[in-house]
């Protein structure tokens, strides 16, 4: 992913500009993480939560669609 730029929000409340910086720090320098777990998920969560299971060489991506988790991509790790 490309880095964000640091845009200037002239005219607008502080709290914007505070949430643009919180917004790019999380995407710039990689705050963002993932859940990890071993079971695949069956636990209810937002539409949109993501989560990365892996178990021995399985590895998967989940998403949560509504009312289920939907599998996105998997792999096998390699030795």
């Amino acid at each position: 992913m490309a880095k964000l730029d640091d845009y200037e929000f002239k005219g607008l409340p502080q709290q914007v500009s505070d949430f643009k910086d919180d917004v790019r720090n999380i995407l710039n320098f990689g705050t963002l993480s993932f859940p990890y777990v071993t079971t695949v998920p069956t636990f209810s969560a937002d539409t949109g939560r993501v989560v990365i299971y892996q178990s021995g060489t399985a590895g998967r991506l989940y998403i949560r669609v509504p009312k289920a988790w939907d599998l996105a991509a998997s792999w096998v790790a390699t030795t």
